[in-house]
């Protein structure tokens, strides 16, 4: 028989016995915590498995989607123009390039002597001087009715000086390939030297009716000779 301690007072006991004679504590035996630990980590260790433990019927059902998932490829949508694509459009032919127009204008005379009638149009090519009229600049072509002046024909630049000689000014105008012809020429009476009288109206006007391409070579000062392009075709003049 065995001595062992009291596992309350520490007094030596019979390992046998049911009571401490020094406490009185029934089972003074000291408890074995290493066969409790080992069976409480049995204990916990069963219940976490069994908590985290996975559902194989859950596992299975998983498992045999996965496999029809990627067994079978997903079909396309399918739509009616996938099947029967829409038939193209035809495109609409490019519009032909829209031709310059004239531009009229009919106002009564100030001092009301009768109506004043004009037919403009603006020139194909452009004008560049030098210093100090550099810039680009495109002239005007004008036929004008005038109740007190008569009808008359202008040539409007926005900055520069036609050249015009008092003794000799005169301009030469070809209609579409024909020859060139030559018209006297005048500035007007306030001596602006943007605009150019053309003399002649009959004549330049038949030029005209019947021409698509109308040319004007003039002078400008410290510039030389420069030829003008309209497109005079359509004129409407009665």
């Amino acid at each position: 028989m065995a001595l062992i301690q009291c596992r309350e007072c520490g007094r030596e006991v019979s390992s046998s016995a049911k009571f401490c004679p020094g406490c009185g504590i029934k089972k003074p035996k000291p408890i074995n915590w290493n066969a409790w630990g080992i069976i409480l980590a049995l204990f916990f260790a069963s219940l976490i498995y069994n908590t985290f433990k996975p559902n194989d019927a859950a596992k299975n059902t998983e498992g045999q989607s996965l496999t029809t998932k990627n067994s079978t490829p997903p079909t396309p949508p399918t739509s009616a123009s996938s099947v029967n694509p829409p038939a193209q459009t035809p495109s609409a032919p490019e519009p032909k390039e829209k031709r310059p127009q004239w531009f009229y204008k009919t106002v009564e005379e100030e001092m009301g002597r009768g109506k004043v009638t004009t037919a403009t149009i603006i020139s194909e090519n452009s004008l560049r001087f030098g210093f100090p009229y550099e810039g680009e600049q495109w002239p005007h072509l004008v036929l004008r009715s005038h109740p007190k002046f008569g009808k008359d024909i202008l040539v409007n630049i926005d900055r520069g000086q036609f050249l015009c000689r008092y003794d000799d000014c005169h301009v030469y105008v070809r209609f579409d390939n024909e020859k060139p012809q030559r018209f006297n020429a005048s500035g007007p009476s306030d001596h602006s030297s943007t605009t150019l009288f053309i003399s002649d109206f009959s004549r330049f006007l038949k030029g005209v009716r019947k021409a698509d391409k109308t040319y004007i070579e003039a002078e400008f000062y410290n510039n030389g000779q420069r030829v003008i392009e309209f497109d005079t075709a359509g004129l409407k003049w009665e």
